[in-house]
């Protein structure tokens, strides 16, 4: 899915239309709160700034969304089934360095989340079982071995 315009600290106008030649469909804006019933859309926060972009079905989050912070860099990127987080999210700081990885169940947290250190030297690992720890972290330094 293309961006649309608006990413990049630009206000969208309620009720904005953006073309998305990829998928052949209009993407419409969202406010913060309003529901889109189907259909490829961006979501706006309300004050007015681009925070999402995805598709609903029946006016639930379905597929790969996209979430972006205020600046315009990418902040998650994952999959909804029925509004519900499902699968591989990966999500990155404000700097655009990656932040975390892990798997999501039904919206729970599910398998390894793997969390990078801010100077990206390291990360640790967490095992998550109905989204609860269930394995102590384990650390790594940037040479791959246990700190």
């Amino acid at each position: 899915m293309e961006l649309p315009r608006g990413h990049g600290g630009e206000r969208l106008g309620r009720g904005a239309e953006e073309s998305n030649s990829r998928a052949g469909e209009a993407m419409r804006s969202v406010r913060s709160g309003e529901k889109l019933s189907r259909g490829n859309c961006c979501e706006t926060s309300r004050d007015g700034w681009f925070s999402a972009a995805g598709k609903r079905v029946d006016g639930r989050k379905t597929g790969v969304w996209r979430c972006y912070f205020r600046n315009g860099r990418l902040k998650a990127v994952g999959r909804y089934v029925q509004r519900t987080l499902d699968g591989l999210w990966t999500q990155y700081r404000e700097t655009g360095k990656l932040l975390q990885t892990g798997a999501f169940r039904a919206g729970r947290q599910e398998g390894i989340r793997k969390r990078f250190e801010t100077a990206g030297k390291g990360y640790d690992i967490r095992r998550l079982s109905g989204g609860k720890q269930i394995e102590k972290a384990q650390r790594s330094s940037a040479r791959g071995g246990p700190r």
